[in-house]
């Protein structure tokens, strides 16, 4: 698998970030995320639909070495667990906008589901 696909999608969580990529406007995200259970799962489904379109531009053998990336079962719902994962980890704290920004080891370890 080339290291730049897993780059390009990881670049494109970056899309989730959009509107709150400084940090203050991303802690006011954050909040509104840990305190609306209903703003959590709007956020990830507006995650999906805008990631989901460009994951699926991708062949078969791309999406089971991103699923390896991210440490599911091959044909799992790579976009669905891509924007979960990133929504969880931004409403918990465990990632700040500099490590989304910079794809931090941090960042990456939340993305595998570690």
């Amino acid at each position: 698998m080339r290291l730049s696909s897993i780059i390009s999608a990881m670049v494109i969580s970056t899309t989730l970030a959009g509107c709150v990529s400084e940090e203050n406007g991303y802690r006011q995200g954050q909040e509104l995320l840990r305190g609306s259970p209903a703003m959590k799962r709007y956020a990830i489904d507006e995650c999906y639909r805008h990631i989901r379109p460009t994951l699926a531009g991708h062949d078969a053998e791309w999406a089971r070495n991103m699923a390896k990336s991210l440490n599911v079962r091959a044909g799992s719902n790579i976009a669905r667990i891509w924007c979960t994962r990133a929504v969880n980890g931004i409403a918990s704290g465990r990632v700040t906008s500099e490590d989304m920004r910079t794809l931090s080891p941090r960042f990456i370890r939340l993305m595998q589901g570690r």
